[in-house]
Order: structure tokens, then C-alpha cells, then sequence
């Protein structure tokens, strides 16, 4: 065929292209009009994933899977605006505006400050910049200022640059939050939200209950979202997508910031949650710190094998991808240690009771690789499967820019209260979950 055959052909397949990316945004569209009139949740995160999963398993080539999730993604997050559209909850996003569920006295948000740029404030910063008109407030050490927190940050300052913001959220290592908190809460004023995003909820919750100044608001916040890597290089804005959010209420000081929160976390693209304190810490335990030192742990037994030429040469990607968590920062970990180690030892018991010599005996292998199975499924479920999905309610004063909706509040049952899954699960594996301490 010649030069100018195959190129009608391509110019027909373009406009067919066209045609049919239409139609599914049609279709989308009358979707959203069908939620909206049932009252129904209007986003899906797990399907939204689901349906790049399939067609990048779907895909037969000559295009290579990235290009296929890059494609399928566009598709997905246009026909998310449009459906937002259809439905309606443009109407109900108010810039500036906060609900009256949270309480008298909360006023208007317009401003927030996050204390600490590294990866996961970093991160938090630009999705908020990207996706709300919110007013954003960096605060980060002199002299620390990096290439690009500029044009993401509206003001950078230090600590007192906190206190004439609306709302505040301290995204430092676990010591430096509390530090914060004993330091600069006395000075926090009346009606300002605060939260955090640390990996250990309790001594967090406890500080601010006992030095927030009277008339601010708490509500503890951990993103089951993170990286090996850190700091504000590594940030991105959409770390957070599809993953849980814990929210941890202190009893007395958090009706007026947790409505806030949970805005603050669905606008990142999180599915917030609320669960108790302590009982948050039990979990993490488990399902986040003890897979940090299982790796750490791992990585520095091999140290020695590795060493050798044999030990690298037999080194597979079976030891890679086991000990990848094993390249986070000491500094954060040491914190976790600290301040939930009692939670953490008994994992580790656990643990090492599970990898005894008696493991060994044929039956015991057969037992523990069965249970490991059984776990591994819950750990692959989607968010999605646990029920919720997306309240389309007034996102609290953190109104898209372009009048899309966001990722909807995952609460099912109870509005405001869900118990946490036995099983921790997420729309994707996020790594390692826990450092919503700025890795600064």
C-alpha cells in the first residue's frame, strides 16, 4: 500500500478513535445523572483502577503497557469531570466555604499551612495546590527552601507562618509534630483546624489534647500512602490516590476539624476513615511497622552474603523486592520505635514465633505458606470491596478548581464513624504506609 494509503487509514482510525472516546464520555455522563438522582456515591476509585488493570491486560501490543495506563488513565480522570458535571456536585463544592458539620465557629477556610515539605507534606502541598483554591502556606526551615516549593506554596515561612492559617497540618517526623504541638499549639487561635499526618496516632492525640490552645480543633490523620524514597524531590500530588486515610478524633477537641479532615483527605484523592487511636496503633503495628523491620531486618542479615561475588550473582529479585522498604530513612523509623513500641513488639513476637526452627517441619511449611496465601487476598482486595464509595457532600472550603468533584469519603455505614478493616486493604500497594511523617 502507498505513503498516502496508510495514511487515510491512520486518519480514519483517529476520527473512529474520537468517535467512540465520545460516546463512553456520553455514557459516563448519563451515569453521573442516574447517581445523582438516586443519591448514590458518585465515584469509584477500585473500579476506576479495575478498568486500567484490564486493559493494560487487555493490551496485545504494539503499544507498551505504560503507554496504555497513561492513555486509559486520561480517559478515566476526563470522564470523572464530566461525570461530576452531570451529577450536579459542582453545586454543592463552595470555595471558601465551611459546612456547618463541623460545628459553630469554624467560619471560613481559606488558608492552610503544612508544616514540613518533605514527601508526604510535599506531596500533600501540590495535590492541594492542583486540585482545591485553597491559599497554601509551606513551612519549612530557613534556608531550606528548594526549586519548585515556590510555585507551589503561596507564602514559605517558619512556624508563626502556621498560625495565620486556617487550618494547619504537621507533616514532620513524629517528634518533630509533638514538638511542634508543645511549642506552637498554646499560640494556635480560635476556631483554626489542626491534623497531622504521623504513622502513630495515640502520643500524637495526647499532645495535642494537652497543649492546643482552647477553641482549636484536632483530628489525628495517617495516609496509608509513602515511598522509600524522601523529601521533596520524591513528592508528587498523586501519592495519595485510591489510598486509605485514617482519622483518629481526640474525645472533646475534634467535632469542628474532623468534617475538615476528611475534606483535606478526599481532596488528595484518599478514602478517609475514622478509627480509635490506640486501636489504629495495634493495627499499624502489624500492617505497616513490622513490614519495615522484617525488611530492615532481612536486608542486614544478607549484608555479609552479599558482600561476596556468589551472593550477589545469586541474589534474585525475590530478595530485591522483599528488602525494597529496607532504603527508608533511620531518623523517621526510630520515632516509630519510640512511641509505639510496645504495639511493635508484640508484632514482633509474633513474627519471630512464626519463623521458629520448628517452622521447618514439612507440616509447619505447609500451614504457614497457607495462611500466607489466605492473608495475601485480603491484602489485594480493593477499597472498593469494603463498601462506600464517594459522598458527593460540600467538600468543606476545598472546592476543585476546575468544579470536578474528588474522590468521594469512604464511610460506610455510620456517617462520620467506620470501624477499620481486620485486614488494612487499598486500592494499590502503596510503600511503605506509614511515614505520613514528612521525610524531610
Amino acid at each position: 500500500m502507498r505513503l498516502s494509503g496508510l495514511r487515510r487509514r491512520i486518519d480514519a482510525l483517529d476520527s473512529r478513535l474520537l468517535e467512540l472516546v465520545n460516546e463512553r464520555a456520553r455514557v459516563v455522563e448519563e451515569v453521573g445523572r442516574y447517581k445523582s438522582a438516586r443519591g448514590l456515591p458518585l465515584f469509584d476509585a477500585g473500579r476506576e483502577a479495575a478498568i486500567v488493570r484490564r486493559l493494560t491486560a487487555a493490551n496485545g501490543g504494539p503499544l507498551g503497557s505504560a503507554a496504555v495506563r497513561r492513555i486509559a488513565a486520561v480517559v478515566v480522570a476526563e470522564c470523572r469531570r464530566l461525570e461530576a458535571a452531570a451529577s450536579g456536585a459542582a453545586a454543592h463544592l463552595h470555595r471558601g466555604e465551611m459546612s456547618r458539620e463541623g460545628g459553630e465557629g469554624l467560619g471560613r477556610t481559606s488558608t492552610a499551612a503544612v508544616v514540613g515539605l518533605g514527601l508526604i507534606g510535599g506531596s500533600l502541598a501540590k495535590a492541594l495546590r492542583e486540585r482545591t483554591r485553597l491559599r497554601l502556606t509551606g513551612v519549612i526551615l530557613p534556608g531550606k527552601a528548594e526549586p519548585g516549593m515556590r510555585a507551589v506554596a503561596h507564602v514559605l515561612g517558619g512556624p508563626e507562618a502556621a498560625l495565620a492559617a486556617d487550618a494547619v497540618v504537621l507533616a514532620l517526623p513524629l517528634s518533630g509534630i509533638i514538638d511542634f504541638l508543645r511549642r506552637w499549639g498554646p499560640r494556635a487561635r480560635p476556631g483554626t483546624v489542626w491534623t497531622d499526618v504521623g504513622s502513630v496516632k495515640a502520643p500524637v492525640c495526647e499532645a495535642a489534647r494537652r497543649f492546643l490552645a482552647p477553641g482549636a480543633a484536632f483530628v489525628g490523620g495517617h495516609p496509608l500512602a509513602g515511598s522509600e524514597r524522601s523529601g521533596w524531590k520524591a513528592s508528587r500530588a498523586d501519592l495519595f490516590d485510591g489510598a486509605a486515610w485514617a482519622l483518629t478524633p481526640v474525645p472533646g477537641r475534634s467535632g469542628r476539624a474532623l468534617a475538615w479532615a476528611k475534606a483535606l483527605a478526599a481532596a488528595a484523592g484518599s478514602r478517609p476513615f475514622v478509627v480509635d487511636a490506640r486501636r489504629h496503633d495495634r493495627v499499624v503495628a502489624f500492617t505497616s511497622h513490622l513490614p519495615q523491620m522484617a525488611a530492615s531486618a532481612l536486608a542486614a542479615a544478607c549484608l555479609e552474603i552479599l558482600k561476596t561475588r556468589p551472593g550477589r550473582l545469586l541474589a534474585g529479585p525475590g530478595l530485591r523486592d522483599t528488602t525494597r522498604l529496607a532504603d527508608s530513612p533511620a531518623t523517621i523509623w526510630k520515632d516509630i520505635a519510640a512511641l509505639n513500641g510496645r504495639e511493635l513488639g508484640l508484632a514482633l513476637e509474633d513474627y519471630r514465633r512464626r519463623l521458629g526452627r520448628g517452622t521447618l517441619a514439612p507440616s509447619r511449611v505447609e500451614r504457614l505458606f497457607r495462611r500466607a496465601r489466605k492473608a495475601r487476598r485480603y491484602i489485594n482486595r480493593p477499597l472498593s470491596s469494603l463498601g462506600g464509595g464517594g459522598a458527593t457532600a460540600p467538600a468543606l472550603g476545598l472546592a476543585p478548581k476546575d468544579g470536578s468533584g474528588r474522590k468521594g469519603l469512604y464511610e460506610p455505614g455510620t456517617p462520620g464513624a467506620v470501624r477499620p478493616p481486620s485486614h488494612p486493604d487499598r486500592s494499590r500497594t502503596p510503600s511503605p504506609e506509614t511515614p505520613g511523617e514528612g521525610r524531610s
